[in-house]
């Protein structure tokens, strides 16, 4: 407790300290203190990291002290193809259609109907294209010379991103004949084994619901950064493949979240994640931060009184 107490006097001087830089122009405040102020205003926690207890303060300890040159390799979506090649080869990789320092020279007329179009260099920079003959291309190479010039490492305190060279990657859509975008799982790794899965449906719909599970496909009521669905999910027929994918791109790695989309019964690689929604997304109920940050640092289960009836 007298460590805690420590902990949040310590953050309260950081807080203060950052928001000092609302008052006195010119002021530079250090990315640490930042932090600290994100984290107190997602969480209502003064922290500073030296004895992290929760899945999220954990997440804002890696951001602050954690600089392995794999985090930036792997968080590259370009880069990280290649460390997908190596590790469970080329089949799991979404076909890329282009590659440019600057969209304009992608030739559109060769793009297939639909796709997706990303930056490489950070989080939510995708276009997703269902018809490419009823968007206007010029507007959206606008959007993504936008990204391209946004300091997403800096901006997002996310060191992981910082001196990755933009990139715009052009991939196919995984889509159904309707357009609904395939599952996507987000599997959660530590010690590289898989110990949380999240189920994505719906994503850039207003209908997007995320379910949580154990690795062994038991329900959680737990709510994380969008509701949950009205319904139960099946067990995918495919779920050790997903286990078995995850767990070796996350070999190594103290803690990863690997991101797979299951489309047509074929698993595809998705992303790699080292600070999921930055930290500061809020889980519900708010107890189980701290039950995943016990077993992200000591191995223990996810108690009982999470799952659901």
């Amino acid at each position: 407790m007298l460590t805690i107490g420590l902990e949040s006097i310590a953050g309260y001087a950081l807080l203060a300290m950052a928001r000092m830089a609302r008052y006195v122009p010119g002021l530079t405040v250090p990315e640490y203190c930042r932090i600290v102020e994100g984290h107190y205003s997602a969480h209502r926690k003064p922290r500073v990291f030296f004895r992290p207890m929760s899945f999220n303060e954990l997440i804002q300890r890696n951001k602050v002290f954690l600089r392995d040159p794999r985090l930036q390799m792997t968080s590259d979506k370009y880069l990280v193809r290649d460390y997908v090649r190596d590790k469970i080869g080329e089949s799991y990789l979404i076909p890329l259609h282009a590659v440019a320092d600057d969209p304009a020279d992608i030739a559109f007329e060769a793009l297939p109907r639909s796709f997706a179009a990303k930056a490489n260099h950070g989080s939510g920079f995708t276009i997703i294209v269902h018809d490419k003959n009823a968007i206007d291309w010029r507007e959206a190479c606008d959007t993504l010379r936008a990204w391209l010039k946004a300091d997403y490492g800096r901006g997002h305190t996310e060191w992981a991103y910082k001196g990755i060279q933009p990139r715009v990657l052009v991939e196919t859509l995984l889509a159904d004949s309707e357009g609904l975008l395939a599952d996507e799982f987000r599997m959660f790794t530590f010690g590289g084994r898989v110990k949380l899965i999240q189920h994505d449906r719906g994503r850039f719909t207003p209908h997007h619901c995320k379910d949580s599970f154990d690795e062994n496909w038991r329900p959680l009521a737990v709510s994380y950064y969008a509701p949950r669905s009205d319904r139960p999910i099946e067990r995918p027929p495919e779920l050790a493949e997903l286990i078995r994918v995850a767990e070796l791109l996350a070999e190594r790695f103290d803690f990863l979240r690997v991101d797979l989309y299951l489309c047509d019964q074929r698993i595809f690689f998705g992303e790699l994640t080292h600070y999921p929604n930055s930290g500061l997304a809020a889980f519900t109920p708010s107890e189980f931060d701290l039950a995943l940050g016990d077993l992200w640092r000591r191995g223990t289960p996810i108690p009982e009184r999470f799952y659901s009836p």
